[in-house]
């Protein structure tokens, strides 16, 4: 099986998008916020639905955000972290999902095994909350 297509968010809507409408997971290292189509319930607001479909429209497997600020180190490190993510998101786990990932100063002291055991929790966390909020939604 092949490595799936990793497509990164383009502007800011996008990004606001997945902000507002997914699932946020913290560790001391990172936050990633996951939006699961499951997540898209009838509340959503229509501008956010359409904003969704424009993102699908591109036709990959998996819609990556990068948000690594100048704060995380120089140049070479904060592209080390970005490469980690893009790494990760070539797993099957994350196929169909729109994430951003926000590395924070603690990630220098994180090693990769660390960090996909960190990115796989995020991933259980939100395919439970999702739900648990599907099951609210549509009972």
């Amino acid at each position: 099986m092949g490595a799936l297509k990793v497509d990164s968010l383009k502007n800011k809507r996008e990004f606001d998008c997945i902000f507002r409408n997914g699932s946020r997971f913290d560790t001391p290292y990172f936050s990633l916020y996951i939006l699961l189509p499951k997540q898209l319930t009838p509340k959503i607001s229509q501008k956010a639905f359409r904003i969704y479909q424009d993102i699908q429209s591109r036709k990959a497997d998996v819609y990556l955000g990068l948000s690594v600020s100048k704060k995380i180190g120089c140049a070479p490190k904060r592209n080390l972290y970005k490469r980690r993510m893009r790494a990760m998101c070539q797993d099957e786990s994350f196929k169909g999902l729109c994430l951003v990932f926000v590395p924070k100063i603690g990630i220098k002291d994180l090693s990769y095994a660390d960090f996909a055991t960190m990115c796989q929790k995020a991933l259980k966390y939100t395919y439970k909350k999702s739900q648990n909020i599907a099951s609210r939604v549509y009972a």
